[in-house]
C-alpha cells in the first residue's frame, strides 16, 4: 500500500523544477488586443488534481506575459528575463480559473506558463502569441445629454433653422401678396 502512494505522489508531483502547480489548460480569448483593453484567459486543471484545486484554492497557475524580444532562442526562462506582468488569477471552482492582463504598451507578447518558453512540457499549454496594438482612437464626436452626436445635432438644427426660415418668408410673402391684392380691389 505504501508503494501504490509513494508511487501516486511521484506521479502527482512529477512537474518541472520549481513548479508549483498541476498540470492545466489555458484558454485565451483573443490574441490582439489595443493598449488598455483587458484580455481576459481561462485555466482549468486537469481533472485528476480538482480535488487538490479545491483544498488549496491560494496555489494558482504560473503564467506570465513577456515581450517577445527579450525571450531567449528557447529552453526554461533565465532568471534576468523579467515578466512584463503576472496573470492575476481568482479561482471560480471545480477547478477553474478566471484571470486578466492589460497591456500599456503596443508590440509583440507571449503567455508563457510555468516559466517554460518555446519547449514543449506535457501537461501544460504551449505559449500564445499575443499582439497588442495602439490604443483606438477615442470618438471625436462629442455628444449631447442625450446621446446625439454633436455634428448630427449641428446639421439638425440648421435644417430645422432653415425651414422654419423658408416657412415664415413664405408666410410674409403670401401676407404682403393679400395686402397688395385687397388694396388693389378697393
Amino acid at each position: 500500500m505504501g508503494v501504490i502512494a509513494a508511487g501516486a505522489s511521484v506521479l502527482l508531483f512529477a512537474t518541472p523544477a520549481g513548479a508549483k502547480f498541476p498540470q492545466f489548460e489555458l484558454e485565451v480569448t483573443r490574441t490582439e488586443v489595443a493598449v488598455g483593453d483587458p484580455l481576459h484567459l481561462k485555466a482549468e486543471v486537469a481533472s485528476w488534481a480538482v480535488e487538490m484545486a479545491a483544498s488549496n484554492p491560494k496555489v494558482l497557475p504560473m503564467v506570465e506575459v513577456y515581450r517577445t524580444a527579450d525571450l531567449p532562442v528557447s529552453g526554461e526562462l533565465v532568471e534576468n528575463v523579467e515578466p512584463v506582468q503576472r496573470v492575476e488569477w481568482e479561482h471560480i471552482g471545480e477547478g477553474r480559473y478566471s484571470g486578466e492582463v492589460t497591456l500599456s504598451e503596443p508590440g509583440s507578447y507571449e503567455i508563457v506558463s510555468m516559466n517554460v518558453w518555446n519547449t514543449r512540457l506535457e501537461g501544460y499549454p504551449q505559449p500564445v502569441s499575443l499582439t497588442v496594438t495602439e490604443a483606438k482612437a477615442p470618438n471625436v464626436a462629442a455628444s449631447d445629454e442625450f446621446g446625439l452626436p454633436l455634428a448630427g445635432a449641428i446639421v439638425a438644427t440648421v435644417g430645422v433653422t432653415g425651414l422654419i426660415t423658408f416657412a415664415l418668408a413664405r408666410r410674409r410673402l403670401r401676407g404682403h401678396r393679400d395686402l397688395s391684392g385687397h388694396a388693389e380691389s378697393n
